[in-house]
């Protein structure tokens, strides 16, 4: 909604005439004086009113929001069209809300994890996965998956293997 500007209003009534706005009221930003936001909204029959900030903004978004007439909610000091009460300022809507959402995530960083401990405890509820390029070695609940396209098994000592029921290819 862009800002209304003097020279558009046919006759300026003093804010101060007017019906006590009760409830918030959502408006926008409509220029900035001395550093302080100019809010207009709907009903408005004067000009902009400088409002006081409950947020406080940097001068150069408080800029950037005059110039593009960014949504803000408003309240007014007992009532008083005449002295409003800048709450907060509208996010403005995307036309591709997904596409920001995919964008504002962050890529997955590769973590380096150096242990030197005696004991490196890794604990999930559903699956551990280790993963380098085609080998893994998966634990989940119920059981291990070694996967690769070479699996050796060397022992020093005695090499035992275990189990109720054994498949050989």
């Amino acid at each position: 909604m862009p800002g209304k500007k003097p020279e558009e209003t046919a006759t300026v009534v003093s804010p101060c005439a007017q019906e006590p706005i009760l409830e918030p009221r959502v408006g926008w930003i409509a220029g900035v004086e001395g550093g302080a936001p100019l809010v207009d909204y709907p009903g408005n029959p004067g000009v902009p009113v400088r409002a006081r900030s409950a947020v406080k903004l940097a001068p150069e978004a408080l800029l950037a929001a005059a110039a593009s007439g960014q949504g803000a909610v408003l309240l007014f000091e007992e009532g008083d069209p005449g002295r409003p009460l800048l709450m907060g300022v509208l996010e403005p809507e995307s036309e591709t809300p997904l596409l920001d959402e995919i964008l504002a995530t962050p890529a997955r960083e590769s973590r380096v994890v150096e242990v030197d401990g005696d004991r490196v405890l890794l604990d999930a509820k559903r699956e551990v996965v280790i993963r380098c390029g085609r080998s893994s070695i998966r634990m989940s609940r119920n059981g291990i998956v070694l996967s690769g396209v070479r699996i050796e098994t060397r022992a020093a000592g005695l090499h035992r293997v275990k189990s109720g029921k054994t498949e050989i290819n």
